[in-house]
């Protein structure tokens, strides 16, 4: 119960999605998905590319190295008539072993999205997408927090951050990457 004073603004009742930075790449076959996370992705203060299918990501994600390297990737699972998110995960760490990956899928029963952090990934997020959840699964994979997603209820052990040391898993990542330590560029 609040004692204070009418004269201030009631506090909100629910609490705004925590804003992030960095850029992201997201790999999803259908198209209005892509519309609809690059708002929302704006939205939490996240720069974002897109790309429809495995192979355009792994191609993405390579030319993004040298310049301005993406600090996650938001996989789909399934994409048909090409590599799926477990797939294109392998292919992006033969670039990039700290790749720091989210999967995502409709399909919630499907044991990659039960047991991510198994199969490389850092965090997990289902479709159809919530802000909330979002903004929690970039937020820790980035930071390699724990993911307390609803697909999940069973504790797990904290992952390892996906740039250990590193400005990007602060938040304050530097403007030149050579800047950052070896690891992170």
């Amino acid at each position: 119960v609040s004692t204070e004073s009418s004269e201030q603004s009631p506090a909100p009742t629910t609490a705004a999605p925590e804003g992030g930075q960095g850029r992201v790449l997201v790999m999803d076959d259908e198209e209005e998905i892509c519309r609809l996370l690059e708002r929302m992705l704006a939205h939490l203060g996240y720069r974002s590319a897109f790309a429809q299918s495995g192979d355009e990501a792994v191609k993405s994600y390579q030319s993004a190295l040298a310049e301005d390297p993406f600090d996650v990737v938001v996989l789909d699972l399934t994409v048909p008539r090409g590599m799926g998110g477990a797939q294109t995960l392998n292919a992006l760490r033969e670039l990039d072993l700290e790749v720091c990956a989210v999967v995502s899928s409709g399909y919630s029963n499907d044991p990659v999205m039960a047991r991510f952090e198994e199969h490389g990934f850092r965090g997990v997020v289902r479709k159809p997408y919530v802000i909330d959840q979002m903004a929690e699964a970039l937020a820790m994979a980035l930071n390699g927090g724990q993911i307390e997603d609803l697909l999940i209820s069973s504790p797990r052990s904290k992952p390892t951050p996906c740039t250990p040391g590193c400005a990007v898993g602060t938040r304050t990542a530097p403007k030149d990457r050579r800047d950052a330590p070896e690891r992170c560029r």
